[in-house]
């Protein structure tokens, strides 16, 4: 399994902000974050350096009919590195709509497979 590098942020704020609007606990917050440190570290993650932010823009103009967001075209990118020419052969899991579209024409194999509601 890969993700975009990104993600550990992304779900670190996730928890920020679930803690903020008092969703969980102080203590709820330790125990997700001690979760997810052990999750991540079997994940491949996929570096977000220069190259990948040039190809993540690149997707973001190719990609303007689903109004593709900066961190997704990240993920996007990543992803497409990752699958070298061959993205039918990668999963790609995904429940946001423009995300999942965007996956989709650039032919991976999707997680749903058809598009989520």
């Amino acid at each position: 399994m890969a993700t975009s590098a990104l993600a550990y942020v992304e779900a670190r704020a996730t928890f920020a902000r679930a803690l903020r609007e008092q969703r969980i606990s102080r203590e709820q917050l330790g125990i997700a974050i001690d979760r997810l440190d052990v999750y991540m570290a079997r994940y491949a993650l996929g570096p977000v350096d220069d190259a990948r932010l040039r190809e993540a823009s690149d997707l973001a103009d190719r990609h303007t009919s689903y109004a593709l967001r900066a961190l997704d075209a990240i993920h996007l990118a990543s992803a497409l590195r990752l699958a070298a020419g061959k993205p039918a052969d990668i999963t790609f899991a995904c429940w946001d709509l423009r995300l999942w579209h965007a996956a989709h024409d650039e032919g991976f194999t999707m997680l749903p497979d058809a598009e989520p509601a």
